[in-house]
């Protein structure tokens, strides 16, 4: 860990910074609360723990807990003290002091105390990780339910024709399902996750999620144009985690283009690079976004829609990469935008 400690004596500094060395811990020195404030705002190594004393001039120990808590409730700060006021220790945990440790105490005792922190600082950091997981399956399945409602939606505009409401039903069974699959990954989600990666033809794919859109496609008026490179275009990755890839972008190309007068999807497959990898374009005649907007289209929860959650783009990233991916974006406002998506082709 980067540690701060903060204290006016400097041999305390550096006595902890030689005792801390053999922990593996590195010590960044502060002999003020002013100074350690400006160490922590300066934009430095990130410091994962704070050690402060209590009686400093100027700025003590608890005025400087204050501080830090202002700007960040997660930095774990341990407190030193050589009294044993029961008033100031209750004042420290109320501003979220998470740990004490009174003077004069052994290396021992405050390395057992970091080794508490740490341990608090995971199990806090395992439980966010459910609610962001969460938001990320809820995402996905909206994904399938906006297949249903289009295909339900074309079911009865044609009502005089069976067997094309024999097809329609038959995807929105198919959605159902793959809700039903998402699901399934929910209650999964305390165990160790897996991602079986193995060879999938892009080109089936591609087609298959843009079937499921075919009634979204259809009442939104949105003219679909697709490019494949002839013959088999076989990547390695996840099948689930490529299929939601694919579906966030090109239900974000159709948001997109949500108030244009003309409505053109072009999605196109092919290999490059010798073959590879395998690369897919997924363009609109959309709004477009300003150069200044492209850098944080997948930064979690950033929207410019009223109703968006922020996480499709971000969940496409982050599951890309997981599938040893890239995707990059091309923008004219006004115009429309290109997401381009690159796999490793299978071997």
């Amino acid at each position: 860990m980067n540690i701060m400690v903060t204290d006016d004596e400097g041999i305390v500094i550096e006595s902890l910074q030689r005792g801390l060395r053999r922990f593996g811990h590195s010590v960044i020195g502060a002999l003020s609360g002013e100074e350690a404030l400006k160490k922590l705002n300066n934009g430095g190594p990130k410091i994962d723990l704070v050690i402060t004393d209590y009686a400093m001039p100027g700025m003590n120990g608890l005025d400087l807990v204050r501080k830090i808590r202002d700007k960040s409730r997660s930095l774990p700060i341990i407190m030193m003290t050589a009294y044993g006021d029961k008033h100031l220790v209750i004042e420290a945990l109320k501003n979220h002091c998470d740990g004490f440790i009174e003077k004069p105490f052994s290396l021992h005792n405050l390395v057992e105390e970091i080794r508490l922190i740490e341990n608090q600082s995971r199990r806090n950091s395992e439980q966010c990780d459910h609610p962001q997981l969460f938001a990320k399956f809820v995402h996905q399945i909206n994904n399938p339910l906006n297949c249903i409602m289009g295909n339900a939606e074309m079911a009865l505009l044609k009502s005089n024709q069976a067997q094309d409401i024999k097809e329609l039903l038959s995807e929105i069974i198919s959605s159902a399902e793959r809700i039903e699959n998402i699901n399934h990954q929910i209650i999964k989600m305390d165990q160790a996750p897996e991602t079986l990666r193995e060879a999938v033809d892009i080109k089936i794919l591609l087609e298959t999620c843009l079937k499921e859109f075919e009634g979204l496609l259809f009442l939104k008026a949105i003219t679909l144009t697709k490019e494949f490179d002839d013959g088999a275009l076989s990547v390695s990755g996840s099948p689930f985690d490529l299929e939601q890839v694919i579906k966030n972008v090109i239900l974000n190309a159709i948001q997109a283009m949500e108030q244009s007068a003309e409505k053109r999807l072009t999605v196109r497959a092919e290999k490059i690079n010798e073959g590879s990898v395998v690369a897919v374009n997924v363009s609109d005649s959309g709004c477009g976004m300003p150069e200044a907007r492209l850098a944080d289209i997948f930064t979690p929860y950033y929207t410019t829609k009223a109703n968006g959650s922020g996480l499709g783009l971000a969940i496409v990233k982050n599951t890309l990469e997981k599938n040893q991916g890239t995707i990059s974006v091309t923008s004219r406002e006004g115009r429309g935008t290109t997401f381009t998506l690159i796999f490793q082709a299978a071997a």
